[in-house]
């Protein structure tokens, strides 16, 4: 069955619902996080990546620019907490934090914070430090044991096995320079079994190049399209494994967001190699978009293009006596102008926006001759396709006939929404099709809310509304991060709007034959549309919002349900009560 048939199949198998509201989410604390003298300031790089520890609730959240760990104390209370303090890491010796996980294993040997660091430009191999938790705010961090990964200079993200006996380590291998040179160090994923005293074991998880071939999965770069770098990439050397999640069977999760893939592991079987699975197209003949911002404003409507999902940020959860694996997906262009002084090592684009795309490719006979056309002229208009980006490799994943020299379909990137994954087989069982875009187009919309529909942070004296429309072209509403949690049997979605921040809820439930349910419940932001973000920083409540979220946490503890969203521009840690009407 082909991709488009079987998004129909599931599209009319599982019909998204607008239910009457039944999730309620109400907006409780907002800390804006210091720097380590104590300065609040605005995108100062205080807040990426978050953990709570539920023994003694404690929130950690690290802030990659500034080198800092923020301690929030939540006992008194869970929906306003308070900051306690910020510890500064060392940049030399520790390095710029990326990640940050709690374990509790049942035993005092068991008990880790661990913290990803890379070093400042890249300039050596990244660690991983495993400190004791802290029982009281103010007790010295003290550290374990420190890891150095293999081949990995950006350990993006990291993950307990639920025993906290070994954790997953990605790094995504990104392209540098280091002396002047320009490295592309393959991906790794590292597995590290914390022994008694301060040794760690690690087992690396090899790549099968063989293995990513049969999947299918893309492979974006095999070269430079110009510069000095002219070695060629291989296909394991590509990939850039971005997020990692564990699941409770201990299978982990590994995000590939550029190359639009999902590999998965069992950590209880380590002879059994990861297994990679292509994450498809989305048809959006059968959604709305909007893909312009000469367009009039809200301009929302089909058009007979696909786009890769490319997950970025995931959650997995236990439901109905499944394993379900919920994704954030959102664009991803591979992008590379890299050089040192006057030398030019490495120029790449895998895309090229529609008025270009056009003059330079066909469709082949594959595609129907009307459909051609109107793409054509679609993309030959900036109030429609002519500002947005497409794929332009010349792969059969992306659509290129390599017989007729043309390409049978027309892709772009992003899902511009949440799937939500059957985690045995792999397969997508619903996916959030356009809601995340047209809610701001219908009646439960506000005008504060259409006011900054598609906008994004330029910079600080800009109003947060200034940008209206502008992302319509490449990542839309750009869903970057996804919690859940369960209450009273309804499981509970919530996904973060990267761009201007706000929260899409959304539940699920089983329907009579027993198969998930999935109802849109609502959007909800925070922030002031006419404030400039400086301005709305500079005051004492929420107005500045939450731009930039990195991350999002679900907290459940003695029946309350609090979701966190950490944004990265703002440095704020703001607070959600959730509960069921």
């Amino acid at each position: 069955m082909s991709v488009t048939g079987f998004l129909r199949l599931w599209v009319t198998t599982l019909v998204v619902h607008l239910a009457a509201s039944k999730v309620v989410m109400r907006p409780e604390g907002f800390l804006k996080l210091p720097t380590y003298t104590g300065a609040q300031t605005f995108n100062a790089g205080t807040a990426n990546r978050a953990a709570y520890d539920s023994v003694t609730n404690l929130l950690y959240v690290v802030g990659h620019d500034a080198d800092v760990m923020q301690i929030i104390n939540m006992k008194d209370s869970l929906t306003n907490p308070v900051h306690a303090r910020s510890i500064k890491f060392d940049p030399l010796n520790q390095g710029l934090p990326n990640d940050v996980k709690v374990c509790r294993g049942g035993l005092p040997t068991l008990e880790f914070l661990a913290i990803s660091f890379e070093t400042k430009n890249h300039a050596e191999q990244a660690h991983v430090h495993l400190y004791q938790l802290l029982e009281q705010p103010g007790d010295a961090l003290v550290r374990l044991k420190t890891v150095t990964t293999v081949e990995g200079y950006d350990p993006n993200s990291i993950a307990w096995h639920k025993d906290c006996t070994e954790l997953v380590v990605v790094s995504q291998g990104t392209m540098h320079t280091l002396n002047g040179e320009l490295l592309d160090p393959k991906p790794s994923v590292d597995v590290l079994i914390p022994r008694l005293g301060l040794n760690v074991d690690r087992r690396t998880v090899p790549f099968s190049e063989s293995a990513i071939q049969s999947a299918r999965v893309r492979q974006v770069m095999t070269k430079c399209d110009t510069g000095s770098y002219t070695q060629l990439i291989s296909h394991v050397q590509d990939l850039e494994p971005n997020y990692v999640v564990v699941d409770d069977n201990n299978i982990a999760y590994v995000l590939i967001q550029s190359n639009n893939a999902i590999g998965r592991m069992d950590l209880q079987d380590p002879l059994t190699p990861m297994s990679y699975h292509n994450m498809g197209r989305k048809d959006w003949s059968q959604y709305k978009i909007d893909t312009s911002y000469e367009d009039g404003g809200l301009n929302q409507r089909p058009h007979s293009m696909t786009s890769l999902y490319q997950p970025r940020h995931a959650v997995a959860f236990t439901f109905a006596n499944k394993t379900w694996l919920a994704t954030a997906d959102t664009a991803n262009i591979r992008r590379h102008n890299i050089r040192s002084g006057s030398t030019t090592l490495c120029n790449f684009d895998e895309s090229a926006v529609g008025a270009t795309w056009t003059r330079s490719n066909s469709f082949s006979s594959f595609l129907d001759a009307n459909t051609a056309a109107e793409l054509k002229t679609n993309m030959s208009s900036n109030a429609v396709t002519g500002r947005m980006p497409f794929c332009q490799l010349k792969t059969f994943q992306d659509g290129y006939n390599p017989l007729q020299l043309s390409y049978s379909y027309l892709s772009t990137y992003g899902g511009r929404g949440w799937s939500l994954i059957d985690a045995s087989s792999m397969t997508r069982v619903y996916d959030s099709g356009d809601i995340m875009e047209t809610f701001f187009s219908s009646s439960a919309a506000t005008d504060s809310d259409k006011a900054v529909y598609n906008s994004y942070y330029q910079s600080a004296n800009s109003a947060q509304s200034q940008y209206v429309d502008r992302t319509s072209v490449n990542t839309g509403p750009n869903p970057t991060a996804i919690a859940t949690g369960n209450i009273n049997g309804t499981q509970v979605v919530v996904v973060a709007n990267g761009n201007v921040g706000g929260l899409y809820t959304f539940s699920i439930t089983l329907d009579d034959s027993g198969a998930p349910q999935v109802d849109f419940e609502g959007f909800l932001r925070r922030g002031s549309p006419g404030l400039t973000w400086a301005d709305a920083y500079s005051r004492s409540d929420d107005a500045v919002g939450e731009p930039g979220i990195e991350d999002l946490l679900w907290i459940e503890d003695e029946g309350q349900h609090v979701v966190v969203a950490i944004s990265k521009i703002a440095g704020v840690a703001s607070f959600y009560e959730v509960d069921l009407q």
